[in-house]
């Protein structure tokens, strides 16, 4: 027997209005048709569609509509407990912190204010430096999922799970005699294969650039001077041979009362306007690191060969992707690495239907099939569900393993190793706290002791308008 719950109230569903969509990568929802609700269903209330005792769905309401002249119907769409933590904002750096650290982290602070608690919250590796730059809450779990090669849910008693992925397999398997499933179809598709995978990622640093003259060279007028890269950290100086006292070299915008002023990923190097003007008799080199663009490109010959001996040509499948995040030269290169490990052979992608409840996106699922030639560990890719009489009949479509050694293996391998695990190396969180107050008639001396104790709160870069620094 299936029930539907909202905000606590069994409601009357329409005979085969069930629709129900999980999908790897993205939310889960579900859709169904109330009749004649005795309360006015509202956005953000609790949803739990039961099929007998387990809970095949638990979420919010995120859009309804209302039809009919006589009887009333609701239209309900509703979107897994993930839409939680989808509303918030992660604004803190991480360094030498297990993932699953920071991800107790990010409930502690943030999401337990949503009702989230933790569940299965494993350690995973070790991610030297993280930034989130008041990335949303989803954003950020995704970020050290496909970092680290876990998976995480929100499941339906709101306890957020980050875990191995190889971990997380099906309550059941399909085999020749299991007569658990019906309609099975095996495809297979080129839509996403790709052998030659370029990444246009971010920029890198390069190695110290020693004695570089900027332009124009001093001439008694000019107080900026422009180095040939963009600049990724604090650079030396030397007048006429001398090395500049470091302590007089400065971040533009931020310090003050120094000799030169530098930002990070500009080309520009800026004499203070108090200082004296140098003389085009005076020679001024800059030693820095500088910033350049990344293009990578890996590539898998043995599958080059392959398409040219089936298409002719040049067997040459290429894709590009834009990923600005990854700041270093290896970062690209393993994330091109890992996307022809994942997409680099045309796999086989099964599909099947089942009344068997307890299957889900990103689960590990055992198929022996030997009239279709199956034998091995398939990723399910999307459970779709619909009513079918007093049942609930579910879709499933999996992926093929094949091109990794198993589903397994991939993730066994994403974890292996001393690999660096990096997330926006280069980038600072800056918090805006703005701080309000109300005075009337302050003394001036009063005035000022106000100001100067909004400064102590408000910190060093940012603070609440008004404030002098």
């Amino acid at each position: 027997m299936r029930t539907y719950t909202i905000a606590g109230n069994t409601v009357m569903a329409q005979k085969n209005s069930l629709n129900y969509m999980d999908t790897l990568n993205d939310r889960t929802t579900c859709s169904f048709i109330v009749i004649e609700p005795a309360f006015e269903i509202d956005i953000g209330m609790e949803v739990i569609v039961q099929e007998d005792a387990d809970v095949i769905f638990a979420g919010t309401v995120d859009n309804s509509s209302e039809s009919g002249d006589k009887v009333v119907y609701v239209s309900v769409a509703c979107v897994d407990f993930s839409q939680l933590i989808d509303k918030r904002i992660i604004a803190n750096s991480y360094e030498n912190e297990l993932a699953g650290d920071i991800v107790r982290h990010f409930i502690s602070t943030v999401f337990t204010e949503e009702g989230i608690t933790e569940g299965n919250v494993q350690d995973g590796p070790l991610i030297s430096k993280a930034v989130f730059n008041y990335d949303n809450g989803n954003v950020g779990m995704n970020y050290l999922a496909e970092t680290t090669g876990f998976n995480w849910e929100i499941d339906n008693l709101k306890q957020l799970n980050f875990f191995d992925r190889g971990t997380y397999t099906a309550p059941f398997a399909l085999t020749d005699t299991s007569h658990n499933y019906q309609g099975l179809t095996v495809k297979k598709s080129r839509s996403d294969y790709r052998n030659r995978q370029y990444i246009r990622a971010g920029t890198d640093t390069t190695a110290e650039l020693p004695l570089e003259k900027p332009t124009p060279k001093p001439d008694g007028v000019s107080k900026t001077f422009v180095v040939r890269l963009p600049i990724a950290q604090k650079p030396r100086i030397f007048l006429d041979s001398v090395e500049v006292n470091p302590a007089d070299i400065g971040v533009n915008g931020l310090d003050r009362d120094k000799k030169y002023y530098f930002s990070y990923g500009s080309n520009a190097i800026t004499q203070d306007t108090n200082t004296t003007t140098l003389l085009d008799s005076q020679t001024l080199e800059v030693t820095y690191k500088g910033l350049y663009p990344l293009l990578v490109v890996s590539e898998l010959p043995t599958q080059v060969i392959a398409r040219k001996a089936v298409e002719g040509g040049s067997g040459v499948h290429e894709n590009i992707i834009q990923e600005g995040n990854l700041d270093t030269r290896q970062a690209a290169l393993e994330f091109a690495q890992g996307k022809l490990e994942k997409y680099g052979i045309i796999p086989k992608s099964v599909t099947f239907n089942t009344y068997e409840k307890g299957l889900k996106a990103g689960q590990l699922l055992s198929i022996t099939n030997a009239k279709h030639n199956l034998s091995g560990t398939f990723l399910i890719d999307s459970v779709s569900a619909r009513n079918d009489g007093v049942l609930t009949l579910y879709s499933v479509r999996c992926l093929d393993g094949a091109s990794v050694g198993g589903w397994e293996q991939l993730f066994k391998t994403l974890l292996q190793g001393n690999r660096k695990i990096v997330i926006r190396e280069n980038e600072v969180v800056v918090r805006l706290i703005t701080f309000t107050d109300e005075f009337v008639n302050l003394s001036m001396e009063d005035e000022m002791t106000y100001h100067l104790h909004q400064y102590h709160l408000c910190g060093q870069i940012i603070c609440s308008p008004g404030v002098i620094l």
